[in-house]
């Protein structure tokens, strides 16, 4: 096993506890899918916690990763690690990129043994045809998520403490808003616009455009991690 690896398995490590919660979390929604809310008003409460519970642990899970692990408290400890910059993104863009392959694969077996696809909005149509395609674009769009947002957090640390400002803050959250907008509807929105209804192709476009915002934030990212270093 090399250094790469190991590094990859520390991270997934770190986050495990996380990935069970929003793993079980969509197995309760798939369960709870055929349920009716009206006759059986406690199953809100529990659907409404299950989805609760599929994205609080995304923002530990996300902060672990590209905060504390790189900046924080945790940061001592990963930094001894004999990885490149390149491979310190790359590790965590790939954890990310299997806990959205997992959950798409939950989406499948739910929409093939419930009939619902309880998910549609997030994961798409998860019709038997286009499901290789479906997951392409959900875990692309997932890792160009995880890459912009490490890409917003190195730009607010680019600057030290001292001189950051107040406007910085604000700044590096509109940048990820407006980012994260693109990777997530630009394709649809023209789509949409030109009135175009293939679903595949305009799923393949959607990968291709997270694709190449992973590929551009990945590379800025790394930039500025060394730029960081050197000061």
């Amino acid at each position: 096993m090399n250094v790469f690896d190991k590094y990859v398995i520390e991270n997934l490590k770190l986050v495990k506890t996380e990935f069970a919660v929003v793993i079980a979390a969509y197995v309760v929604i798939l369960l709870l899918s055929n349920v009716s809310l009206f006759i059986n008003p406690g199953v809100s409460i529990i659907l409404l916690i299950a989805l609760l519970a599929t994205y609080l642990p995304l923002y530990f899970a996300y902060r672990k990763l590209f905060y504390d692990t790189v900046y924080g408290n945790s940061a001592t400890l990963f930094n001894q690690l004999p990885v490149t910059k390149e491979e310190v993104v790359a590790g965590k863009i790939l954890v990310i990129s299997i806990i959205a392959l997992a959950v798409e694969i939950v989406a499948l077996a739910g929409f093939k043994f419930t009939g619902h696809n309880v998910f549609e909005g997030i994961e798409g149509a998860l019709s038997v045809g286009n499901f290789a395609i479906e997951t392409v674009s959900y875990v692309a769009a997932s890792a160009a998520t995880g890459s912009l947002l490490f890409f917003v957090i190195a730009f607010y640390h680019l600057v030290p403490k001292a001189e950051r400002g107040s406007i910085r803050l604000p700044l590096s959250v509109v940048l990820f808003i407006a980012l994260e907008s693109v990777n997530a509807r630009a394709v649809s929105l023209i789509a949409e616009k030109l009135s175009f209804e293939n679903g595949n192709l305009i799923s393949i476009a959607e990968a291709v455009l997270s694709m190449v915002m992973l590929t551009a934030s990945a590379y800025a990212t790394v930039k500025m991690l060394k730029k960081t270093d050197e000061e």
